[in-house]
């Protein structure tokens, strides 16, 4: 669902051939553009530091306009797994900073070899939730807990969550799910009335984590971040994970709109804004 970055040969993220085209297609059939070798074990090269700004379309795809339409791209969730391929080098963190407002541009921003800012990063504690992942893959988020809150919470356990930045949508248990469309009064269709600001009084979506500092935290989706009006429709941009995920409850960009959110494999984790409840209509 992503639409991002593709790079030419001399460096994975220096040279932007191409961002316009479709980020659904795997990266394993990329024959072209920022790879080396076969597309199964893709070579890349990285700069220092490279900053990327990108805009929505109405069908919850990002678009980079300055770039060319001529390359395949790569999307933001195969960063997440860049330490599986093979590789002359490697950034050490990616920031994304995803605009709540499809008005306004997002930001990334690709880092290797400045050690300042790393430690900007990973000290930014205040501001952020860290949590620890294993391996060479950035996706597993560990849960206690996910909920359905509107004054009252209504809520179940649950074990862990799969970080998925190639779709916007947010699948959650079927329970919650029901809960959800009925505190909305959404359609089976997923789409709910916001008239008059109706969507202030909609439910956040709570997800307990079990966090790096081994408390709990909690990482709160509200209603101006799982909602989306791309054509005038009010769309929730959260699913049943039976039917949209195979069971799995999955966290997709959505879940991160309005703040921004790192992903730094030096030290093995992701780091989560902190949401603030929005004070004006999140929309164009």
């Amino acid at each position: 669902m992503l639409r991002l970055f593709t790079f030419g040969c001399l460096s994975y993220l220096a040279r932007a051939a191409a961002l316009y085209d479709y980020a659904q297609q795997p990266l394993r059939d990329h024959k072209e553009g920022p790879f080396v070798g076969s597309a199964q074990e893709p070579v890349l090269e990285t700069p220092t530091e490279r900053f990327f700004g990108f805009e929505f379309d109405v069908d919850h795809h990002y678009i980079f306009p300055a770039i060319k339409r001529s390359a395949k791209p790569i999307t933001l969730g195969a960063l997440q797994k860049i330490r599986t391929y093979r590789a002359q080098d490697f950034p050490y963190s990616v920031g994304v900073s995803v605009p709540l407002n499809s008005a306004y541009g997002g930001d990334i921003v690709v880092r290797q070899g400045a050690e300042s800012g790393r430690e900007r990063d990973v000290n930014d504690v205040g501001s952020k939730t860290w949590i620890d992942f294993d391996g060479p893959r950035a996706e597993h988020i560990p849960l206690l807990n996910i909920g359905v809150r509107n004054g009252g919470t209504v809520s179940m356990q649950a074990q862990v969550a799969r970080l998925d930045l190639d779709t916007p949508y947010i699948s959650i248990p079927p329970e919650m799910f029901a809960v959800l469309l009925q505190a909305t009064n959404a359609s089976e269709s997923h789409f709910a009335d916001c008239r008059s600001q109706a969507w202030r009084a909609f439910p956040d979506l709570v997800f307990g984590l079990d966090a790096q500092d081994g408390e709990a935290h909690e990482f709160v989706v509200r209603p101006e971040e799982y909602l989306s009006q791309p054509r005038g429709r009010c769309e929730l941009l959260v699913r049943n994970a039976e039917e949209h995920s195979g069971g799995e409850i999955v966290l997709g960009w959505a879940a991160i709109k309005g703040r921004s959110f790192v992903l730094d494999w030096v030290a093995g984790k992701m780091g989560l804004e902190d949401g603030r409840r929005a004070d004006y209509e999140p929309w164009p």
